[in-house]
């Protein structure tokens, strides 16, 4: 009886631990012409609103991971154009962490001051749904049970990264997530692969909706402009990352 009690604990206690830590998305449903279009970092504000005139142009939606201090309140009109035209928000750490190599204090951190930092922006609270760890690394036991206990269940990697619109036309299939930045090269990549894409009867929607989650927001009237006194840090220029 005491050999079965103990091969019983080692069997459930491993899938314990597993059940709470968030999920890995790298993909979605391959039987469904459904992408996504991410965009992290989002530091370069010229190719941002790029990036929405485009997007709208072409009636899509997309999702965009935003390092917390890239937010500025000179920017603030933009990123509530951004929700308002039914784009995701998602958390992609305050300072570009690599949030497999840090603790679980620091990781809850990371991701609450970009919540806080995107609402003083806003102007209202937005709950946030998804977030990419900077790199793409995740450490399971380590990462994911902080980055549930934050409030996100759902981790999101990529399945494409590809800057060449006809490298990337061959590499996108039904369900995948692609990864790409607020650069001039992306930008243009996108301008000419998001009609291809179209053509060939791709819907381009949000993370969220690629896989059925609860939405993102509420999306709430624009208030007064935030108090001065409460400053956001100025973004730091620095080479794109994933």
């Amino acid at each position: 009886m005491k050999k079965l009690i103990a091969w019983l604990i080692l069997l459930f206690i491993p899938l314990a631990s597993v059940a709470e830590t968030a999920d890995v998305y790298r993909s979605g449903d391959p039987t469904v012409s459904k992408i996504a279009i991410t965009v992290d970092d989002c530091r370069n504000m010229t190719v941002f609103e790029g990036m929405l005139n485009l997007f709208k142009e072409e009636g899509i939606h997309a999702t965009f991971f935003v390092v917390g201090n890239a937010l500025q309140e000179k920017d603030r009109a933009l990123w509530q154009r951004a929700v308002a035209e039914g784009h995701e928000i998602g958390n992609h750490t305050f300072g570009h962490a690599d949030l497999s190599r840090t603790t679980r204090r620091t990781i809850l951190s990371q991701l609450h001051r970009t919540e806080a930092a995107l609402d003083l922006i806003l102007g209202y609270h937005y709950q946030m749904r998804v977030m990419r760890p900077p790199y793409g690394h995740i450490a399971v036991r380590g990462t994911l049970g902080p980055v549930l206990d934050a409030g996100y269940s759902h981790v999101i990697l990529w399945s494409v990264s590809q800057t060449d619109p006809e490298i990337a036309l061959k590499k996108i299939k039904n369900g995948s997530i692609c990864l790409y930045h607020t650069n001039t090269k992306d930008l243009r990549c996108l301008k000419e692969l998001i009609p291809r894409l179209k053509a060939e009867g791709y819907e381009m929607v949000t993370v969220s909706e690629l896989f059925g989650f609860e939405p993102p927001g509420p999306i709430a009237p624009t208030p007064d402009p935030p108090d001065p006194a409460s400053s956001l840090p100025t973004a730091t220029p620095e080479a794109a990352k994933p």
